[in-house]
């Protein structure tokens, strides 16, 4: 599709309506229904069953709210499938019922390459037990975070041996953690006392002053040139951790975004060595890194990044569970075959280096306390962590309430449930994004462009597809007539400022060629408004293309929220 024409014309189509609209999927600057997925655990960790939505009490920025659905959640084999055809009309629209979805998340991008064998080896363990017990009692998808980003291994699915199958196919890569940077050739440390101070051998008999004072001076100089050149490699080292953080943040988000609307709470296990939500300290407070950003504050874009990150979590209903990949070894192997291999692959000073530049387990516990998940840091075998994981996700309450007051403008509102129980734990996000979605710097673009290159199925935005039709074109070519329409229900139409949509469109046929995209950012008349609520918004187009058969990819994104939906679909021109 090189150069590809696609002409549209906003146009309404009250003929065709959508499926019931998912609890989860309707944001409006009108009427804003809000979902928290709720946790509960008695003081061992076991899910409390059997509440009522009187035993809850849900507040909004202090203010109790009354709760307007309320459901207990168990563990199902519910399927979740991707792109659907019917009678020539391709969607990506789900059922409204919610599920217990876990995600298991490899990381190939902060994990060293000993230990991504050992996660890949643990996990693959774990799904051995499972061969012949009839398989999961929950979906479970499997995906791997990438140098080039994410990467879905295989989707949803209660099925063992598939997802077994699956993992057999990665191969641990090397990654920064391996390599760190390339290091300047520096002196030996010279020995120093306690205080760091480079240590002097007792003046020699018959030694001048001046020799002794040489000897001191030259000690101080070298001493000075270790640490000066170990400050520049440590911001080299940071210079790199950076790059894969922006690449880790794009990821999970890319992940967050496609599984948004799937009903319910989401699991996901990231079972990595870094969890970058926070930068090195000792690197910021050097001098190399003062001369090269001017100040002792991380790279500009990371911080708006990792915050991105958090919303769009926050958004889908995701409780992260990171899971330690350092250390880990699953059931069966000797713990002195781990020992041999990192000590033969990694020296004393890179180990300490990455322990130093990235504190695990205060990184691990950000995402996992803001997201309402639990952190699994000391165990060696990835299957213990899965399976406490997958127990904690398969029981929970959800909650919905329409906020009072009706709140105004953009900005977190703060969340809080509280359960009339004085021995459970309660864990549940403790915020949502009312109003227009931040850019945090993010380009939509940049957004549209990773979800036209991934294999992951977007399902925030319930959308439609229908090939109406075939010409010729020059050259050759021919155009495909098509219609795309976006479900009103979820559609943002942003009242309080002239019923303003904003929408940005990609169509891919071929992996290699130009993307086309188109930007539609109008005001609707308002007669049209409920009209388009009830049925949905639709584009009539043109796509100029060669004879041959394609998976057309399809992405639309909702500007003002930011949700993405996603459509792949077959097309044979002749």
């Amino acid at each position: 599709m090189k150069q590809a024409a696609v002409l549209l014309s906003l146009s309404l189509l009250l003929s065709t309506t959508l499926p019931a609209q998912s609890k989860e999927g309707t944001i409006s600057t009108t009427t804003e229904i809000v979902t928290v997925p709720v946790v509960i655990t008695d003081s061992s960790g076991k899910s409390v069953r059997g509440l009522k939505a009187e035993d809850f009490q849900v507040k909004e920025n202090g203010k109790e709210q009354k709760i307007a659905s309320f459901e207990e959640v168990t563990a199902s084999r519910a399927a979740i499938p991707g792109s659907r055809e019917q009678n020539g009309i391709y969607t990506n629209h789900l059922d409204s019922n919610p599920v217990a979805l876990g995600i298991v998340v490899i990381d190939l991008v902060n994990t060293r390459t000993v230990s991504q064998a050992w996660a890949l080896r643990g996990s693959i363990a774990f799904l051995e037990k499972w061969k012949g017990a009839g398989g999961f009692q929950q979906p479970i998808m499997v995906a791997a975070i990438t140098s080039q980003g994410l990467r879905i291994i295989h989707q949803a699915t209660t099925n063992p041996e598939v997802l077994e199958t699956a993992l057999q196919m990665i191969s641990p890569v090397g990654t920064t953690a391996d390599k760190t940077a390339p290091e300047t050739t520096a002196l030996p440390n010279p020995p120093r006392d306690g205080s760091g101070k480079p240590m002097v051998s007792p003046r020699k008999p018959n030694e001048s002053d001046a020799d002794y004072s040489n000897r001191v001076k030259e000690a101080n100089r070298e001493a000075q040139t270790f640490d000066q050149m170990e400050r520049g490699n440590e911001v080299s080292r940071q210079v790199m951790i950076d790059a894969d953080t922006k690449t880790t943040m794009w990821a999970l988000m890319a992940l967050a975004n496609g599984v948004a609307g799937i009903p319910g709470r989401k699991a996901l296990m990231w079972c990595s060595e870094a969890f970058p939500f926070k930068s090195a300290e000792a690197a910021l407070q050097s001098p190399q890194w003062v001369a090269q950003h001017g100040s002792t504050e991380e790279d500009a874009s990371l911080k708006p990044l990792r915050e991105a990150t958090l919303l769009a979590l926050n958004r889908a209903n995701i409780s992260v569970y990171p899971i330690n990949a350092a250390g880990l070894s699953p059931a069966g192997f000797d713990a002195g075959e781990r020992s041999q291999v990192i000590a033969a692959q990694y020296s004393a000073k890179t180990i300490r280096s990455i322990e130093g530049d990235m504190d695990n387990r205060a990184n691990a516990n950000i995402v996992a306390d803001q997201t309402a998940g639990t952190t699994c840091m000391s165990v060696r075998d990835i299957g213990d962590c899965i399976n406490r994981t997958l127990e904690d996700a398969s029981h929970y309450y959800m909650l919905s309430y329409y906020p009072d007051p009706k709140p105004n403008g953009n900005g977190y509102r703060r969340i809080k449930v509280e359960v009339k129980s004085e021995k459970v734990k309660v864990r549940a996000r403790d915020s949502y994004w009312h109003g227009i979605v931040p850019s945090y710097g993010n380009s939509a673009k940049s957004e549209l462009a990773v979800a036209l290159g991934s294999n992951l199925d977007y399902t925030a935005l319930p959308i439609v597809l229908k090939f109406t039709g075939l010409k010729a074109a020059s050259g050759g070519k021919r155009i495909a007539e098509f219609t795309i329409g976006v479900d009103g229900r979820a559609l943002s139409i942003d009242e309080d400022h002239g019923n303003h949509i904003s929408l940005l469109i990609g169509a891919l046929a071929k992996v290699g060629d130009n993307p086309t995209v188109i930007s539609i950012d109008t005001k609707l008349k308002p007669e049209l408004v409920s009209q388009i609520r009830a049925k949905q918004l639709t584009h009539n187009g043109e796509m100029e293309i060669m004879p041959g058969k394609y998976d057309l990819r399809l992405v639309v994104r909702d500007n003002l929220t930011g949700r993405l939906g996603s459509i792949v679909a077959p097309i044979e021109v002749q």
